[in-house]
């Protein structure tokens, strides 16, 4: 445990805890990581973890250590963001993911950043602050050599694969790779993401920047795509970036490659279509609540309901989204399909027959 001025000021204030001694270091591994690393456990993707991760960062704790070796005046303004299990207390820090996760949920709380959700078809989710897309690191493998003291779970398939991390399962950043390249990283602000628009990896029609928040997924059905007549399902889905924003008359509004969502109530579900020049996407959205994104004064405002908008809380509105649209990529064929067309017919058998 590192114990020096700085170190100590950075990890008390980081976790909200006074009472910690100091910053845990790495006790597992070689001579190469055995306490000359921070504890993978607990400070996961710090550059000075063990074991490098994709979405590294450079924080305030890798610049108190160098301002401890009186060698260095660090700038303290140019650490990178690092939010990982900030302000989660004493108990996350001094006790094991087991106990900490078995305390929370016994007060019926949130085990954050642990997680204990299997990864599934929908195993995507929301960082708290909604700014990323995640997922648990939590899967089954009946075929593992994870030690026996390391399984948490009454199943003892369920794993995670990270020793450094005492086979603890976190809820991480979701990053996205093609032949063992990243494309995309699940932070919603990051507008480098953005280049996957238009391409056939644009499943979700997401978009990223700085007015982009992580949405869920509802799953009672599976977000799709149609391509070319062809008919795609995303080997994982559950969360995505998509752009909103706060109106004083319509509350929150998400926007789906510029067609507006209102978000009429917290948790209504909106049913989304788009077409992009590769694909029709669609699937169902859940509005999140308004105060995570807007001001308190336009979320308890009462909205005017937007022009092509149902208001209905759960209702899907009976408009174009009724409309299937898709076309290949010669621009030539070009299907059109409406979904309310079986209904429709029907009632007018009816009135032919029966009237």
């Amino acid at each position: 445990m590192m114990v020096t001025p700085n170190i100590l000021k950075e990890t008390r204030k980081y976790f909200n805890c006074s009472s910690l001694e100091g910053l845990p270091l790495e006790d597992f591994g070689s001579i190469n990581t055995f306490l000359s690393h921070f504890e993978k456990r607990i400070f996961q993707n710090e550059l000075m973890t063990p074991s490098i991760a994709s979405n590294s960062v450079v924080s305030r704790f890798t610049l108190a250590l160098l301002h401890d070796t009186g060698w260095y005046i660090p700038d303290y303004t140019i650490a990178e963001s690092y939010k990982f299990a900030r302000n989660v207390g004493c108990n996350f820090v001094m006790k094991s993911c087991y106990e900490y996760m078995l305390d929370k949920t016994l007060r019926n709380q949130s085990v954050y950043p642990y997680c204990n959700e299997v990864l599934h078809s929908n195993g995507l989710t929301c960082s708290p602050d909604l700014k990323s897309v995640e997922f648990c690191s939590l899967h089954f493998s009946n075929k593992n050599n994870v030690p026996l003291k390391y399984k948490y779970f009454a199943n003892l398939n369920y794993i995670s694969n990270d020793p450094f991390s005492e086979y603890c399962p976190y809820q991480s950043e979701f990053i996205q790779t093609v032949n063992q390249k990243i494309i995309r990283t699940g932070t919603c602000r990051d507008q480098n993401n953005n280049f996957l628009k238009d391409t056939v990896y644009d499943t979700y029609a997401e978009s990223f920047g700085s007015s982009s928040s992580c949405i869920k997924m509802d799953e009672s059905s599976q977000w799709h795509s149609m391509h070319c007549s062809k008919l795609i399902y995303p080997p994982i889905s559950g969360a995505g970036c998509y752009t909103y924003k706060c109106s004083k008359n319509h509350r929150l509004v998400i926007i789906v490659n510029n067609y507006e969502y209102q978000c009429v109530t917290d948790g209504q579900i909106i049913h989304v279509i788009s077409e992009s020049k590769y694909s029709l996407s669609q699937g169902k959205l859940i509005c999140p609540p308004c105060s995570n994104l807007c001001e308190k004064s336009i979320c308890n405002s009462y909205p005017t309901i937007l022009p092509k908008q149902c208001n209905s809380i759960n209702g899907i509105c009976p408009n174009e989204t009724n409309v299937f649209r898709t076309h290949c990529s010669s621009g030539v064929r070009r299907s059109i399909l409406i979904s309310n067309f079986a209904v429709l017919f029907s009632w007018l058998f009816a009135l032919m027959f029966f009237d």
